[in-house]
């Protein structure tokens, strides 16, 4: 799973993007990226697929506790 990763990121910053290692929280990789569009960004699924989504949605997700789109390590119980 990808995303893209927020603009003005580079290696020294909190927010540095590292591919498919990124952590979904905004605090630890910077989050969703808005470069295509001021509401959210592109994530690409482990199907091939591509969607949109939109920033609260992707944060509220990167908070939750339990697995989900972005939480999804299946060595987990919970995704994380």
């Amino acid at each position: 799973m990808l995303w893209e990763r927020v603009d003005g990121s580079t290696s020294s910053d909190v927010s540095y993007y590292n591919d498919g290692a990124s952590y979904p929280d905004p605090v630890v990789d910077g989050g969703l990226g808005r470069r295509h569009d001021k509401r959210g960004g592109v994530v690409l699924d482990f199907s091939g697929s591509a969607q949109f989504v939109r920033s609260e949605a992707w944060a509220r997700e990167a908070k939750d506790a339990f697995a989900n789109r972005p939480w999804c390590n299946p060595g987990t119980a919970t995704g994380h």
